[in-house]
């Protein structure tokens, strides 16, 4: 299933750049006709070669366009996130069903298109529901934390610079003596 997955992307998908490479890592991780496949931010980088921030605002583009899911009620092996590629789900669902078939009128009806996951048929992969959930983190994006405003010196014993009577050569007391 992974093959159809990977010609999917390459065949149908509007992502571009880091985003189509992320989604061809993930394609190539796909188990079943499901589109179910996990990943950690680490190893999308290293397979990637791209920087850590590069691959979240990839993840940010394709979780908004919709050409990907994040399962958060799932966690894959060593605690990796989980995705679901539902266009390509759909469309590999019609791949099999053709092959089937061997017509070339036969759709996938939408009830069937959009049936709800397997989770017994994904745990002998590795993905289990998860244990816990964390309240603060916001469904389907990466919370992106807001730098905190710089206001002055944070060190408030250490006067400002150019200030004090000591600054100045002319000052010094200090003598040189071999």
């Amino acid at each position: 299933m992974s093959r159809d997955a990977r010609e999917w992307v390459w065949e149908h998908s509007s992502s571009r750049g880091a985003a189509r490479l992320i989604m061809l890592s993930l394609a190539d991780r796909v188990t079943d006709e499901q589109c179910v496949c996990w990943a950690s931010l680490s190893s999308l980088v290293k397979r990637t070669g791209a920087s850590k921030s590069t691959v979240q605002q990839a993840l940010d583009r394709l979780l908004d366009s919709g050409e990907l899911n994040e399962l958060v009620d799932l966690t894959g092996p060593q605690r990796s996130t989980v995705y679901h590629l539902p266009i390509a789900a759909t469309a590999v669902a019609q791949a099999v069903n053709d092959q089937e078939t061997d017509s070339d009128e036969a759709l996938v009806p939408e009830a069937e298109a959009h049936q709800p996951l397997r989770i017994s048929a994904l745990q002998r992969y590795g993905i289990r529901p998860a244990r816990y959930r964390n309240p603060r983190r916001r469904t389907g994006h990466r919370q992106v934390r807001e730098p905190v405003p710089r206001t002055g010196n944070r060190y408030i014993a250490v006067p400002e610079t150019g200030t004090g009577p000591y600054r100045s050569p002319v000052h010094r007391t200090v003598v040189n003596r071999r």
